[in-house]
């Protein structure tokens, strides 16, 4: 899965390639939005410096999406810590 973008109007996104399990990835856009909005709530933790804890934020999504969420999370976590 490709890290977390942001679309023309700088607006957070997550990536829209398929992982290596298609089955976890959600098709409907009421999950994908849920997904979104804890990847955007994860990466404001970190931009003030709270340091949050992923598997806090997994427990958020149903089970069958914690696969895709996780990738996520540590694509922003990896591009955030890149930038520091």
């Amino acid at each position: 899965m490709t890290p977390h973008a942001e679309d023309e109007h700088g607006k957070s996104r997550i990536s829209t390639a398929m992982p290596d399990d298609e089955d976890f990835l959600p098709t409907n856009r009421r999950d994908l939005t849920r997904i979104d909005s804890v990847c955007d709530r994860f990466e404001a933790a970190l931009r003030e410096q709270r340091e949050p804890a992923i598997e806090d934020y997994l427990e958020e999504v149903p089970s069958p999406f914690q696969k895709a969420l996780l990738e996520e999370l540590l694509s922003i976590e990896v591009a955030f810590r890149k930038e520091d």
